[in-house]
């Protein structure tokens, strides 16, 4: 009988440590990816950078990113002839995509931006 009990704290023990494991340290590293899509021209050093550059023209965003891409002054201008369905030129020379969740939700999103978002060109 106690063997059984002993047996049983060592196997919750054992399955105790395991599950805990410690927080990498700041020797401890993890891997960046350093490719950069090929048709998406980066900034010369000392220029400002690309905040999403995982993202290559023609893509489809969501609309929080768009919205951030906004707010941050990425934007050139924001084509609405497809509408719900916006293309953003951003002013690093790529395009993208982006379906507003409803009608109206751009130019709110134009009117609380404020400076970022004043020379934005919607057509």
């Amino acid at each position: 009988m106690k063997f059984r009990y002993l047996l049983l704290f060592l196997v919750l023990a054992v399955s105790m440590l395991s599950a805990c494991q410690s927080a990498p340290t700041q020797s401890q590293t993890y891997p960046v990816s350093t490719d950069k899509p090929a048709d998406v021209p980066y900034p010369a050093s000392g220029a400002t950078t690309i905040l999403y550059p995982f993202f290559k023209s023609g893509d489809e965003v969501q609309w929080s990113e768009a919205v951030g891409m906004l707010t941050n002054g990425e934007v050139n201008q924001v084509l609405t002839n497809n509408a719900p369905k916006l293309t953003l030129a951003l002013k690093d020379g790529r395009s993208l995509v982006v379906t507003e969740p409803q009608a109206g939700a751009l130019q709110e999103v134009l009117q609380q931006c404020g400076d970022p978002c004043k020379a934005v060109v919607v057509k």
